[in-house]
């Protein structure tokens, strides 16, 4: 979380929980939403929200950011930085590797590029 204090931005871990339950979308906003309540925090406060992508909390029908929406319809989502990075280093592996592999195969004449 990023927050403004005495005239510098500041940076800390919100909160980190077990789910006692399940990982279900609603119970996702309904332990996130009990957090703020129990802290006296108002949800408008809540200008953003960076998301690993998961089904249960970015579903289109369904999913904690529908939940958040319908309480702050203008909060802005995106997509963790660190998430989008293994995303991009997970599909660049494959990229390398398939060229790779095609080259020691050029190299060591099992690969005939001219067919």
């Amino acid at each position: 979380m990023r927050f403004v204090k005495e005239e510098k931005i500041y940076e800390e871990l919100l909160f980190a929980k077990c789910l006692e339950t399940d990982m279900k979308d609603e119970t996702l906003f309904t332990e996130s939403k009990r957090f703020f309540d129990v802290k006296a925090i108002s949800l408008i406060n809540i200008i953003s929200v960076a998301t690993n992508g998961f089904p249960a909390m970015v579903g289109r029908h369904r999913g904690f950011l529908v939940y958040l929406k319908q309480a702050i319809p203008n909060v802005l989502s995106v997509h963790c930085v660190i998430h989008r990075n293994h995303l991009v280093a997970k599909t660049l592996m494959n990229v390398c590797m398939n060229h790779y592999i095609m080259s020691l195969e050029l190299d060591l004449g099992l690969l005939d590029l001219r067919n």
